[in-house]
């Protein structure tokens, strides 16, 4: 591999490194848009539930109980549940492929460490 080559790979690499970050952080922006949609829609839904008394168990648990039935019913919730879910597994994707350029990078440093007792 000529110097060129090298400097090529390394240039193609690093554009890669960006572009696996830029969309990471798109990714977890999406993320966290969702995390507050989905917070916001459980609020809605346990106070209006509160509000018409179909919450009302007498300990935390039954409560809870309540709580969790009502969500697993709300149309709304659920919907802005699976969006956050596919944002979820959109971002874990972007992680992993960033996470690839990265070991792909300490891959050619320890080429290029192994080049280096190549005097001969």
């Amino acid at each position: 591999m000529t110097l060129e080559d090298f400097m090529d790979q390394l240039a193609a690499l690093a554009s890669r490194y960006k572009d696996a970050c830029a969309e990471e952080l798109v990714a977890l922006s999406e993320e966290t848009q969702t995390e507050h949609l989905v917070a916001a829609s459980e609020n809605g839904v346990l106070v209006h539930a509160y509000e018409a008394g179909f919450i009302s168990g007498k300990n935390a648990e039954q409560r809870k109980l309540q709580s969790d039935e009502i969500l697993l019913k709300a149309p709304g919730y659920q919907m802005h549940l699976s969006q956050h879910n596919v944002v979820v597994l959109a971002r874990k994707a972007a992680t992993m492929r960033r996470i690839g350029v990265e070991n792909e990078w300490k891959m050619w440093r320890a080429w290029l460490a192994g080049q280096g007792g190549n005097d001969d």
